[in-house]
């Protein structure tokens, strides 16, 4: 916790600090003021006890005291903390925890119990989530369509700016005769749908990355499987692509007069569609 309110800390019983990855204290909340202020630094007056351990890994704003040498780095922080008598202190408490509380011993079992408690119906006790897959996988789309109506102003300006490229675009096709004198230009206008639908899909791919480490992380502490979220991503994404593809082509089809009969556009719809969603399977897999 960064910034916590002295009234947050005080229902902890233990705090850890870190330093660039070092551990330089772990134990009891209320000493390790005491254990700072021991080491050679001075607690301003008025300064909460968590801003005054968030301040020992900022050389700038720690003040030692006055006749002190206290620690500077992070490795003399642990050093420090490794020859203290709270670390022998915390080494004997562990110690006395692996002995009360053996590996497979009657502890585990009652984890067990608890943990099968708390897992919903029809998950297996062996299974490291609480939730079924279908669960989570309603878990995840109902976090997405949040994340939606949070910022929706992406997907929208996606939208208007498909229109605009629509009408751009078609533009230098605009109402082409229904001759072979337009053969190439009904060609280059098919050429420029297959790309143009078969590359919208790719800014996915900076999404992707970007939510990564979030999935990841989720994932070592078991809330989800990925590829639950990865189904309700795609789920949750198909409203989005199909107003998407019928924002262009619908401007696109009928501008360029491909065809303009009911039952062709649809498959024409159809099968950009499909490409949408095949080349936006291929972006997701990168």
């Amino acid at each position: 916790m960064y910034q916590a309110p002295q009234s947050a800390y005080d229902l902890f019983d233990k705090t850890l600090l870190l330093y660039e990855g070092r551990q330089i204290y772990f134990g009891p909340a209320p000493l390790a003021k005491e254990y700072f202020v021991n080491l050679g630094f001075a607690c301003p007056d008025r300064q909460t006890t968590p801003d005054f351990l968030t301040s020992m890994t900022f050389p700038a704003e720690r003040t030692p005291r006055p006749g002190c040498n206290p620690p500077r780095t992070a490795d003399e922080f642990a050093t420090a903390w490794k020859n203290s008598t709270n670390y022998k202190a915390l080494q004997v408490e562990i110690e006395a925890y692996k002995r009360d509380h053996p590996l497979g011993g009657s502890g585990a079992e009652t984890f067990r119990r608890l943990k099968h408690s708390h897992q919903a119906k029809g998950q297996r006790l062996n299974s490291p989530y609480t939730l079924t897959y279908s669960q989570q996988v309603r878990l995840c789309m109902w976090r997405g369509w949040a994340r939606f109506k949070a910022d929706p102003w992406m997907t929208i300006g996606v939208m208007i700016g498909n229109t605009i490229l629509a009408l751009i675009i078609s533009s230098l096709f605009y109402d082409m005769d229904q001759t072979t004198a337009s053969f190439y230009g009904r060609a280059v206008v098919l050429f420029v749908a297959i790309l143009f639908n078969a590359f919208a899909s790719i800014l996915e791919v900076m999404t992707l990355y970007a939510q990564r480490p979030i999935v990841e992380k989720q994932s070592r502490y078991a809330f989800y499987h990925p590829s639950a979220e990865s189904y309700s991503a795609v789920l949750i994404d198909l409203p989005v692509k199909i107003a998407s593809a019928v924002s262009f082509n619908l401007v696109f089809y009928f501008m360029t007069n491909l065809n303009r009969e009911p039952g062709h556009f649809f498959f024409y719809l159809l099968v950009v569609f499909l490409i949408v969603l095949a080349m936006s399977g291929i972006f997701r897999f990168m």
